[in-house]
């Protein structure tokens, strides 16, 4: 399948009079790298919610991966990976976060500590890995959310500001790993402020 997402004339209002999504439309093709750029208030974080079956349109097509968003949510749900802009497990420490995700997937013990010590060193998380989200500044607790989200496999990620809070360095760093995994065949959709 080369068209991944294919979405028509998707309205969204939140409160039945104002629409925050007017006849959107677009296809996005596996490997590709898709952004959605605006200004604060413009929809992008309510259409990520849509394309990750979190929010029902109040109208149009979403198909996402083959299946219809309205109806086929959980087929949907267990081959993408999504890092919103305010989610952590703040009650457990960087470590316990990766462990507990890749739990809540399904990976088996010895991947799961595999994957954690990789992602822990590539997005430079040694120094607090034992600490508790709660005590992350909001840049080290950004690189966890993306960071651990790769405990699991997928053919999606979207991701809503992914480099709000980082740091020049930590950006690209985060970017160019993103990068590699698109050269691997997956396909990336992104919000960011813009225009």
């Amino acid at each position: 399948m080369n068209e991944v997402i294919a979405i028509d004339g998707v309205y969204h209002t939140y409160d039945g009079k104002k629409y925050v999504l007017s006849d959107v439309c677009f296809s996005v093709k596996k490997g590709e790298v898709f952004g959605l750029l605006g200004r604060n208030g413009a929809g992008k974080t309510t259409l990520i919610k849509i394309l990750t079956t979190l929010l029902k349109p109040t109208k149009g097509t979403v198909n996402v991966l083959g299946f219809d968003a309205l109806k086929e949510g959980a087929k949907i749900r267990k081959r993408i990976g999504v890092v919103q802009q305010d989610e952590s497990f703040d009650f457990t420490t960087v470590e316990g976060n990766f462990d507990l995700y890749g739990i809540l997937w399904g990976v088996k013990r010895s991947e799961r500590v595999k994957r954690r010590e990789e992602l822990i060193s590539t997005f430079a998380l040694e120094e607090i890995r034992k600490k508790r989200s709660f005590d992350l500044s909001g840049g080290q607790r950004r690189r966890v959310q993306v960071a651990r989200e790769f405990m699991h496999d997928m053919h999606i990620l979207f991701l809503d500001e992914p480099t709000v809070g980082l740091d020049i360095m930590m950006r690209k760093s985060v970017l160019d790993f993103v990068k590699q995994k698109v050269k691997e065949g997956l396909t990336v959709v992104f919000t960011k402020i813009g225009g």
